[in-house]
């Protein structure tokens, strides 16, 4: 992807928050790009933004057509509009968004990178905002003295909020280090929905088999829910969302199991389609990790070793107000 990519053109605007009278300020011009500029921007932006966790699918509730970044991509990479006039309209679409209170003020790289792609034969846009300024010493030489100055500077390694759009495809790659606050970055100014991989979607998976299983307050229906589950990730290499489905209706209503799985697309930015298949090897360690944590009532928890399996629990109150808690455990077969 980037052992041929090079910067071909550059523009930098500063962004202001419209809600606190903040200014856009859009540069006549393209910046100079030199070789040691280059590779920093090839080296952090580049390689901090393009990878398969970080991708999005351009949307719109219309048409796509409508979405305005990826509208404006194609005009340019269609002819249709320069490269300035380009980066122009993306840092005012960014200021007319910038309506949370928690976004500030920054500075906007629109950067034309070619020579992508397995045979170099792609271009892409890339759009990289930059809020937070590095604090850092430089050395100065004062005629044979050298000494330390204080300087301020962009940290290309370090990304705050970027996008990568490619010429051949509506995907875009994204990325928002402060996204919990605002999810203006991806939701507002790219319009955009995440593309799921296996790995973010075993973990949504996971998060949403664990909290369900807290939701239920015996502990033996608990642990036999946990079997359940745990049984079938040993059953097979990859299971559907459906399959798994089946197992957790078994102990929870379909729709605290839909609630809790919209809840968790919310937070995700994607939702697990029912005919999706997932490893199970993942799901079923991460379980585990998790649920060596056994709830016996009462609030009170404890961490059970990995060669144990929990039977079920009784508890006593005494007059004086003593608790008593017996537990039954069993060794698992070959440990």
């Amino acid at each position: 992807m980037m052992q041929s990519a090079r910067v071909s053109c550059l523009a930098v605007h500063r962004v202001g928050n419209p809600t606190r009278q903040e200014a856009l300020l859009l540069s006549d011009r393209s910046a100079s790009v030199s070789p040691a500029v280059e590779k920093l921007i090839l080296e952090g932006y580049l390689h901090g933004i393009y990878d398969s966790k970080r991708q999005y699918q351009f949307i719109h509730p219309i048409h796509l057509q409508h979405n305005v970044l990826y509208t404006l991509s194609r005009q340019f990479f269609r002819e249709e509009i320069d490269f300035l006039t380009l980066s122009r309209q993306i840092a005012q679409h960014l200021y007319q968004q910038s309506q949370h209170p928690k976004i500030s003020e920054g500075d906007v790289l629109v950067i034309l990178f070619e020579g992508l792609g397995d045979e170099g034969e792609t271009r892409g846009i890339g759009i990289f905002k930059a809020e937070v300024r590095d604090e850092f010493l430089t050395i100065i030489d004062q005629h044979g003295v050298l000494d330390l100055a204080h300087a301020s500077g962009i940290n290309p390694r370090l990304i705050d909020k970027g996008a990568l759009l490619l010429e051949s495809s509506p995907t875009v790659y994204a990325l928002d280090r402060f996204g919990k606050e605002s999810q203006f970055w991806v939701e507002a100014f790219l319009q955009a929905l995440r593309v799921p991989d296996s790995q973010s979607s075993s973990k949504m998976l996971t998060e949403v088999i664990a909290e369900l299983a807290d939701t239920l307050p015996d502990p033996q229906q608990q642990q036999q829910f946990k079997d359940d589950v745990l049984g079938l990730c040993e059953s097979q290499e990859a299971v559907s969302i459906a399959s798994m489905s089946e197992v957790v209706e078994k102990f929870v209503p379909r729709q605290t199991l839909q609630d809790t799985l919209d809840h968790a697309a919310e937070s995700y930015g994607f939702a697990l389609d029912t005919t999706q298949t997932v490893p199970t090897q993942a799901v079923q360690k991460r379980l585990q990790r998790q649920w060596s944590r056994i709830g016996i009532g009462q609030g009170i928890s404890i961490l059970l070793p990995s060669d144990l399996h929990f039977i079920g629990v009784e508890q006593q109150e005494l007059a004086n107000g003593e608790l008593t808690f017996l537990l039954r455990v069993e060794r698992k077969q070959g440990a």
